[in-house]
């Protein structure tokens, strides 16, 4: 019945169906023997707010930490995938500072009268979208709503029939639920498509938290593996401009004399052991195709930061290129990667070339316009 309102095409309708139904479910539960043998919600809990401070005991809170940790992140991150699913809806910017301070104060309320953790419920933000919920003030109304339900409506809903306030919530929350974006994901990249379908199935036949727990390992054990090793790309000039492009794609005009290639990631320590066998190899195909070279200049561009071991893993390929005798030299170097490294006096220590265009290192001889940048006293953002 609610399925066949919502298709009827009459929001109206399909807004008040499930209130309906419930009506009727609880008459024929509580005047009929239509309900004997299902599962009733039973008898409400009385309305009573018994205010008290927390227990100030250190060792209970020193024990419950841990759990309480791990209760706050599901509980942030469960309310913010609700937050961020409903604000894509509505075409809304979503604060997650604002978010995190709003379950803050909830609980926060809560631990004085002896609540249950707060978070942002899934079911019941879809239901209330589905409502046409548009203010904040609707949740005022419903908790108005649950209280005087709870004065005045407590044996009418004690016979309410628990499958049927259960189709109404999951009816609702199937309006919300597309194959679109599984679909999507699985055609752009298989292993997050796969990792969505079982962390869906995991919330569906296991339990949320260890969805949370399967979501978090998955997604870090994928970025790994995307960072494991830096994409370097050799690429050439596209003749009759100064734009340079990966040597795979384009048709490129390349020198014999100087290697150009590309960093496309920023060099941490994930990647940076993968850096030199990388660059290295890009050198042996140009030998092979090009010609002999002289310098191998990497387009820094790409590169957002270099912690330390991307540091250490420069100063390897530095060596190793210094044995084949080749120099090594950076070009669009980014402003603060550029402090960092004049910070310590790197570019000085390995006489590193350096040049503010792709297209200048390629076209300067061994020294000229070295120091163009390395000297300049504003650090800048390149």
């Amino acid at each position: 019945l609610l399925l066949l309102s919502r298709r009827a095409g009459s929001r109206l309708l399909a807004r008040l169906a499930p209130l309906g139904l419930l009506v009727v479910a609880m008459a024929l539960a509580a005047f009929t023997p239509a309900a004997d043998g299902v599962a009733q919600v039973g008898a409400l809990p009385p309305l009573a707010l018994p205010l008290a401070l927390p227990s100030l005991d250190a060792a209970l809170w020193l024990a419950l930490l841990p759990p309480a940790a791990l209760v706050a992140l599901m509980a942030f991150v469960s309310s913010l995938a609700v937050s961020e699913s409903l604000a894509q809806r509505r075409g809304e910017k979503l604060l997650p500072a604002a978010e995190l301070r709003g379950l803050a104060a909830a609980n926060l309320v809560a631990s004085l009268s002896g609540g249950m953790p707060v978070a942002g419920s899934f079911s019941r933000s879809i239901l209330l979208h589905e409502a046409g919920s548009q203010s904040r003030w609707t949740l005022v109304f419903v908790a108005a709503f649950m209280a005087l339900a709870l004065l005045l409506l407590a044996a009418p809903l004690a016979h309410l029939p628990k499958p049927v306030l259960a189709a109404t919530i999951v009816v609702a929350v199937l309006g919300s639920f597309t194959l679109r974006h599984y679909v999507e994901a699985w055609r752009y990249a298989r292993a997050e498509g796969l990792l969505m379908l079982a962390v869906t199935a995991t919330v569906l036949l296991w339990s949320v938290g260890a969805a949370l727990a399967l979501g978090v390992a998955g997604s870090v054990a994928l970025l790994i593996q995307r960072t494991a090793r830096p994409h370097v790309a050799r690429i050439g000039r596209v003749p009759g401009t100064q734009h340079y492009r990966n040597v795979e794609r384009y048709a490129v005009e390349c020198q014999p004399e100087v290697v150009g290639l590309r960093i496309d990631e920023s060099l941490v320590f994930t990647n940076a052991r993968g850096l030199a066998d990388a660059v290295l190899a890009r050198v042996r195909e140009h030998r092979a195709r090009v010609g002999e070279p002289q310098r191998v200049l990497l387009l820094m561009g790409p590169v957002n930061h270099i912690d330390v071991s991307g540091l250490v893993a420069l100063q390897e390929l530095h060596a190793a290129l210094a044995a084949e005798g080749l120099r090594l030299e950076f070009s669009e170097v980014k402003g603060p990667v550029l402090d960092r490294l004049r910070a310590i006096g790197w570019l000085e220590r390995y006489d590193v070339s350096l040049y503010l265009s792709h297209h200048d290192g390629i076209q300067a001889g061994a020294h000229e316009l070295r120091a163009s940048v390395a000297d300049h006293d504003a650090p800048g953002q390149l």
